[in-house]
């Protein structure tokens, strides 16, 4: 499974001075668990635009970091993603507190509520159970496994907007793999 992480790009701040961690955070974490194509795009600091990124290279999965801010970036970029036919999944702080807002936008698949280095990686396992990768078809497959996905947020069959329950934070944070530097630019 290809899966793209992404920061959209900003037009509220101009210039980076940091990298993304939490998207660090979710790549190492998708690595650890044997997931090697994973590809981190801050896209403040790409020469190519997001839309021609995806028009030369197919995800299956396109992960976008979602923070208030940019919460009309990140719906733009799940639309650009989603006329690739990639599965879209946002994320972040303005996710946890308003779930339901993205779930309404038809170019958003999943929501993660809370922290997701455990989540994503459920997520593409669920996925790959059904043996239908990048095809967002098999997000509403019967018997779908998203009941079992703590902090994840979907539509079930009917249309229907479905909270699992919220993932309980992580006691052993010495377990969380370290965050995938050699992805960044």
């Amino acid at each position: 499974m290809k899966i793209l992480l992404l920061s959209p790009k900003s037009s509220v701040w101009n210039s980076r001075t940091h990298i993304h961690m939490g998207l660090g955070y979710l790549a190492g974490a998708l690595i650890a668990a044997g997931y090697d194509d994973v590809t981190l795009v801050e896209e403040q600091i790409e020469d190519e635009p997001l839309s021609s990124l995806l028009a030369r290279e197919r995800y299956d999965l396109v992960g976008i970091s979602s923070p208030t801010p940019l919460i009309y970036e990140a719906w733009e970029a799940a639309t650009l993603a989603k006329e690739q036919r990639a599965i879209t999944i946002l994320g972040g702080p303005h996710l946890t507190l308003l779930p339901d807002e993205s779930m309404q936008k038809p170019e958003v698949d999943l929501v993660v509520r809370g922290e997701a280095e455990e989540t994503i990686v459920e997520i593409v396992q669920a996925i790959e159970a059904t043996g239908q990768e990048g095809d967002e078809a098999a997000l509403r497959l019967p018997g779908q496994p998203w009941g079992d996905v703590l902090g994840l947020s979907y539509r079930n069959l009917a249309g229907e907007v479905v909270h699992n329950p919220d993932r309980p934070l992580r006691k052993d944070i010495e377990s969380i793999p370290w965050p995938a530097y050699h992805l960044f630019k």
